[in-house]
């Protein structure tokens, strides 16, 4: 087997890494070595939590008609240093040093450091103690000039914290973890356990992947769900300026912060939400950037201007909203948020808004918009900081709080744009000087993404087709499911894309309908990408034993490559089991049986290690396909899609269809004899003839009979008059 590209190793794949700029790659050596014996490690354990806290039941704590951010954790304040904590190992070439920390009871744990500046070569990592998710590598890249470093929550109540490097930069490292926060409403769960933030958000709100609002596909992608203190969670919006610059500005409200130093603790996540209209499928959420600067901050107007430590890269799918200070903005309104910290939705009010006062005394009089009903979904706390859109998809108000629910959905209020453009004195409780910084006076800016003109707009590539369903389904006459573990010890489950003139790979999305480990011991997968001209037979990249556990069912998975690959043709990508625990079970979902499906694109390596497309081997012989989705950019499809082709470079109108083709190929062209004779050759895209033979046609047409073709892309040559043309045809029997 010919293996083109291998970027990654095991080690630098088998976690979930949080990626974006906070990650660099590579593992802890807690998985690769047995030098610590987990007696040895002594461990940090926080106090109880304080009886003020509420119950982790308890959802009161905060309060949106208060003009409240939701709490979700307690925040204990910890001094643990390379110096006074920790287990410190030397080895003749390297040390490591570690520092367990538990808080007993807590659904995740997340840390900030307030000293956190690596030397060159040191690479830091988290991870919880069975290892199912990992944050790092953190390296002298993560350093700020603030020395803050706030992380991503880690799922369980122990986490352990590994820095090593070379024995030279012993100590030359800083390090101080000041505050270790308590999840006590749980981030993790699935959607059935009680205090889940996944399902937690009421009936009532329509998840943004299933449309219905104009502007929604852009304007959802410049909304996010932010982290402030490592305690409490809100909305904010990346917001586009006068420059069209890509400057990283993010909008948010005042009262999620406890204080203006809060931006440096900020993680703000990208793309939360449910894939595909799937509400029993949460979504990814390990696109982050965390630390941002506080460029504007008034209390009297709940606005907080900030500036990301990034600028978020290409495969986050950004997009910079745009922003209008129109005093009378037009109806329907749309506002995007994360209602109890839940997946990404939206809500819609078709009724014109007035200014207002909030109906409390903390913000300056008339400074905000009011909406007095939601006629579409609603807001909850959490959603707080959110923008609300007006009718051309601008951005003029910030949600600062209300009454609404999804059992009240009435009085909401958005602090207004034009309020905070230019009302106070000083440039740090504005947005004039900042969104407008060459003085054009614009009354408004439209959105921008800012990767479209550089060409790296990166998508969510899918076979997934309107009004498919997705099951589990059982293999015939045995036990287990055709996309994973089952009695016919099927290995490899891939799907099918393509054929590409060109296409750039950023990742791989998966997703389980089935996780379940046996005892605590588990099995492995791995996730493979390939290439071939009708089976799966060129190895792209490969990512090598990944625990089960990490794929978690109704939760998709998305596995990163360090870097993009890019290749052209057709595409498998694979997901393999073993069977080496015979409890442990893994399965994807596919797509139900729909008539609008034209083709099949899901296949199965067998016991034999031979690739077969799903419907030749089940006898229902259904086209389906497995829930496997590719990040791309720089995508160009191999043009086979229309029913019939001209050749517009020739003398001769010769039209070939239909394309894709099953089964039969016809041709015909206006300059074909009454009844003559066509040569017709056919050649793989690598260029071997694998078909030539002498057509027949009548009435200025004829057949090829392809049905011995395997599936794939071919170049089909005619010789006609003693002219040979080409064109390329895609076989799909």
């Amino acid at each position: 087997m010919l293996k083109v590209y291998i970027f990654l190793s095991f080690f630098a794949i088998c976690s979930i890494n949080i990626k974006g700029q906070l990650s660099y790659g590579g593992v802890p050596l807690a998985l690769t070595d047995n030098i610590v014996k987990k007696n040895d490690l002594h461990t940090e354990v926080m106090p109880p939590l304080p009886s003020a806290v509420q119950s982790k039941y308890d959802y009161s704590s905060s309060s949106k008609d208060n003009a409240e951010p939701l709490r979700f954790a307690h925040s204990f304040s910890v001094n643990y240093t390379l110096d006074n904590s920790g287990y410190l190992q030397k080895f003749e070439r390297y040390f490591i040093w570690r520092l367990p920390i538990k808080s007993k009871g807590a659904y995740s744990v997340n840390i900030i450091f307030d000293q956190f500046n690596l030397v060159k070569g040191d690479s830091l990592f988290i991870y919880n103690e069975d290892r199912s998710m990992i944050l790092g590598a953190f390296t002298s890249k993560s350093n700020r000039e603030s020395g803050v470093l706030a992380t991503a929550p880690v799922k369980g109540d122990k986490i352990i914290i590994e820095l090593r490097g070379d024995n030279s930069s012993l100590r030359k490292s800083q390090l101080r973890v000041r505050k270790v926060n308590h999840d006590y409403l749980n981030l993790f769960s699935s959607k059935q356990s009680i205090g889940t933030r996944f399902g937690l958000k009421g009936d009532c709100h329509v998840d943004v992947t299933c449309g219905g609002a104009d502007d929604l596909e852009l304007l959802k992608r410049s909304v996010s769900r932010v982290i402030f203190d490592g305690t409490e969670l809100c909305t904010g919006t990346l917001v586009n300026n006068t420059l069209y610059d890509g400057t990283p500005y993010y909008l948010t409200a005042a009262h999620c912060m406890s204080s203006e130093s809060s931006a440096e603790t900020a993680l703000i996540t990208f793309n939360y939400q449910v894939p595909n209209c799937q509400s029993q499928i949460e979504g990814s959420f390990d696109k982050t950037i965390s630390g941002a600067e506080s460029i504007v901050y008034d209390e009297s107007l709940d606005l907080a201007l900030l500036k990301l430590s990034s600028t978020p890269p290409a495969e986050y799918r950004p997009y910079w909203a745009g922003w209008t200070r129109n005093e009378t903005p037009e109806p329907p309104f749309l506002s995007i948020h994360h209602p109890q910290g839940d997946v990404k939705v939206y809500s819609q009010a078709f009724n014109n808004v007035e200014k207002a006062s909030f109906y409390t005394s903390l913000f300056l009089s008339n400074s905000h918009w009011h909406v007095d009903e939601w006629q579409v979904g609603s807001t909850e706390a959490g959603s707080s900081g959110a923008p609300l859109f007006d009718h051309n998809g601008l951005l003029t108000g910030l949600l600062s709080g209300g009454s609404a629910s999804c059992y009240n959905p009435y009085d909401d209020y958005f602090v207004r744009f034009k309020k905070a453009w230019d009302f106070l004195p000083g440039i740090y409780s504005r947005l004039d000087k900042w969104l407008d910084p060459d003085e054009s006076d614009a009354l408004e800016v439209e959105g921008f993404d800012f990767y479209q003109d550089s060409g790296e707009t990166v998508m969510r590539l899918s076979n997934i087709i309107d009004d498919d369903s997705f099951v589990l389904k059982g293999v015939d006459s045995g036990d287990g499911y055709w996309s994973g573990h089952n009695s016919r010890k099927d290995v490899g489950f891939a799907e099918m894309y393509g054929a590409f003139e060109t296409v750039k790979i950023y990742g791989v999305y998966l997703v389980p309908a089935l996780s379940y480990i046996y005892n605590g011991v588990e099995a492995d997968v791995n996730i493979q990408l390939w290439s071939g001209e009708s089976v799966p037979e060129f190895e792209l990249i490969e990512a090598l034993n990944i625990p089960i556990s990490q794929l978690s069912a109704n939760k998709e998975f998305l596995w990163m490559f360090n870097e993009s690959v890019e290749s052209s043709g057709n595409i498998w990508a694979s997901v393999s089991v073993d069977y080496t625990n015979t409890n442990d079970s893994l399965a994807l979902y596919q797509t139900d049986y729909n008539n609008k499906r034209d083709h099949n694109t899901a296949w199965i390596k067998d016991s034999f290690n031979n690739w077969i497309p799903v419907d030749d081997a089940d006898i229902s012989n259904y086209k389906t396909s497995f829930w496997i989705d590719l990040l791309v950019s720089d995508y160009d499809f191999v043009d086979t899609h229309k029913d019939e082709i001209e050749f517009p470079d020739s003398d001769i109108d010769l039209y070939i269809y239909p394309n894709p083709a099953n089964g039969t190929l016809w041709f015909k062209s206006n300059n074909l004899t009454a009844q003559s004779t066509t040569a017709i050759k056919i050649y793989s895209v690598d260029g071997r003839m694998v078909y030539q033979s002498f057509v027949d046609t009548t009435d200025n047409k004829g057949s090829v009979d392809i049905s011995m073709l395997n599936n794939g892309i071919y170049v089909i040559g005619f010789i006609i008059d003693g002219k040979s043309f080409y064109k390329r045809v895609s076989v799909v029997n």
